[in-house]
């Protein structure tokens, strides 16, 4: 891992982004750079590699503030997508980049004058409700109720190239979450553990949401919970050919979902916070 850094914020969901030689860290450098009192602070950090996948600029690899090492991150690779073209690495505003869920396709806004904010949009895929693909044990549909401190839940298990267990609720979101999220995170339901979504229907295509993302806790935005949301409701509500507002605690994301395809397709801001060195011991 090279000494400079960048630091990039989507919704308030930060990551540092650094290059590398290898999809590699250490578990406890990691920790302790996303360390919000002794490190430099981040929800995770997006390992920049090269790649020799045609059509692709660039590999993104993902790890949690706690070590572990996701799949996919909605919000990393809008910022990722951000930090390339920032880089001058490409000067397309659409271009694909690899990720451990596949190549994704990134699509920019024309530059503002404050090159440091930009709009970024992404082709996530298709979901899955496939219990192998989360993975998540059962037979069936991906739907289960569970039982978590004395309280039954509803869980709509969805892959979105990471798993996902969407939950709806009345009220407001974030106490269920900040009360039970770390408990349904590591149910045993989900041998690799999820991220999981509170669920608040508010208006004619609009929801809040709170997510508990599995190795970081609650965040103030998820990309892919966002899309898992949508894709449970494009099932089973038929919300699909208008986008969907999902409001975060960082913000607002947009997702759309194809009414033929069931293609998804996420939008939101990225930032760019400070670039930075570290010091030779993280290194």
């Amino acid at each position: 891992m090279r000494s400079a850094f960048r630091k990039f914020h989507g919704l308030g969901n930060d990551f540092l982004i650094v290059e590398g030689d290898c999809e590699e860290l250490d578990r406890e450098r990691v920790i302790a750079l996303c360390d919000r009192h002794t490190g430099v602070g981040a929800d995770g950090i997006l390992l920049r590699l090269g790649s020799d996948e045609p059509g692709v600029i660039a590999r993104m690899v993902v790890y949690n503030a706690d070590g572990s090492r996701p799949q996919m991150c909605g919000n990393g690779l809008r910022c990722f997508a951000h930090h390339l073209a920032l880089r001058g690495e490409t000067t397309l505003l659409e271009f694909s980049v690899a990720t451990d869920a596949g190549p994704k396709r990134c699509t920019l806004a024309p530059s503002a004058p404050d090159a440091g904010r930009r709009l970024v949009s992404l082709d996530m895929g298709r979901p899955s409700f496939e219990r192998s693909e989360l993975p998540m044990r059962g037979e069936g549909l991906s739907r289960e109720t569970v039982e978590v401190l004395g309280a039954d839940w509803v869980v709509y298990g969805v892959s979105m190239g990471n798993p996902h267990a969407v939950i709806f609720v009345e009220g407001p979101t974030r106490p269920f979450a900040e009360a039970s999220g770390g408990a349904l995170a590591v149910h045993p339901l989900f041998p690799e553990g999820a991220n999981v979504e509170f669920v608040r229907l508010i208006g004619e295509r609009e929801v809040e949401v709170t997510v508990y993302e599995r190795g970081c806790g609650i965040t103030q935005a998820c990309g892919t919970g966002a899309c898992a949301v949508a894709a449970v409701l494009a099932r089973d509500r038929g919300w699909t050919g208008r986008e969907l507002s999902v409001r975060l605690p960082g913000g607002v994301l947009t997702v759309f979902v194809d009414a033929v395809t069931g293609e998804i397709r996420l939008t939101g801001p990225s930032e760019l916070v400070y670039d930075g060195f570290l010091p030779e011991r993280w290194r």
